[in-house]
């Protein structure tokens, strides 16, 4: 199976952007969070030393994409 939000080789990062974004607007509404709170989530990520080019290499996510849904917490802090 292919992850639908891995970046593809030779894509561009603006394609890439773009498909992560009707990727994440596909999610059921009651799955996701907020933008504010998907933002807010995205800050706390992006300040850990476990994150390595978007994975948490605590779990193996990928952060924009456990950020996005309200029913997955962070495995090092609570959002």
């Amino acid at each position: 199976m292919i992850c639908p939000v891995c970046p593809k080789k030779g894509e561009s990062r603006g394609e890439y952007r773009e498909r992560l974004r009707l990727y994440l607007q596909s999610l059921p509404a009651q799955s996701r969070t907020s933008a504010g709170e998907y933002e807010k989530r995205l800050l706390v990520c992006g300040k850990c030393d476990d994150l390595i080019n978007g994975t948490c290499m605590v779990c193996g996510c990928y952060v924009e994409m456990r950020a996005a849904k309200s029913v997955y917490d962070c495995p090092c802090y609570y959002w």
